[in-house]
């Protein structure tokens, strides 16, 4: 009798379960296993190269520097001096690199032309590293220069490095650009070599003058045009 009193007191004296609603109850979060944990977070190794990895994939500074540097120009045994960034320069060198049988094509036309509006032709041996052709192509844009080129047959040819189109620099003894040859063509069939030559002129230091160049240019332009009479 004393036994079953107090299993009905100690079960009224417990205070009741509370029921879970679906409400406020959630699942509990999976355990994550710690392998799991591993895989999912990114590697030391792969998220910072070691210093020694870093190392490898930068080159020593004499190194880098080799690396970085032009390719030197090739010389050759043409003299003239190098404009820098003469490829950038406000003034286009337009003159293409022609092979031979391009250019046998120009001086024939060139050669034609002469003849039919009794010209000259204006032989010009140039390239776009020259710093006296860039200075000539800016003064062939403005007059008097202009005004006199115009009364010209113009033939201009891109020696390229210095070695291209061999045969017509020998026989204009070239060996020092920018130059110009006035020749008076007579007959097409003929090589260009063998045409009648006015005069030639080597552009030296022509955009370092103090007096305009231009000016003292178209002069001696004028004056193979139109020959004074001998007294």
């Amino acid at each position: 009798m004393l036994v079953v009193t107090c299993l009905v007191a100690c079960s009224a004296a417990a205070p009741p379960k509370a029921s879970a609603s679906p409400e406020m109850s959630s699942p509990p979060a999976p355990e994550t296993h710690p392998a799991q944990k591993f895989a999912n977070a990114p590697s030391a190794r792969s998220a910072a190269p070691s210093a020694r990895s870093a190392a490898e994939a930068t080159p020593p500074p004499l190194l880098a520097a080799s690396l970085a540097a032009p390719e030197p120009v090739r010389e050759s045994a043409v003299v003239a001096e190098r404009a820098p960034g003469a490829e950038s320069a406000e003034v286009r060198y337009t003159t293409p690199l022609l092979d031979d049988d391009a250019l046998a094509h120009d001086i024939r036309s060139a050669c034609e032309s002469a003849r039919r509006t009794h010209r000259l032709v204006l032989l010009e041996f140039s390239a776009p590293w020259c710093s006296d052709c860039l200075a000539l192509e800016k003064l062939k844009h403005r007059d008097p220069l202009a005004a006199e080129l115009a009364r010209w047959e113009l033939l201009p040819v891109n020696v390229g490095g210095g070695d291209a189109h061999p045969d017509l620099m020998r026989a204009f003894r070239v060996n020092q650009i920018a130059k110009l040859v006035a020749l008076a063509p007579n007959d097409c069939a003929m090589k260009i070599a063998n045409w009648p030559v006015r005069a030639a002129r080597t552009l030296d230091g022509l955009g370092k003058r103090s007096a305009d160049p231009s000016s003292e240019l178209t002069r001696w332009l004028t004056g193979l045009r139109e020959p004074r009479p001998r007294r």
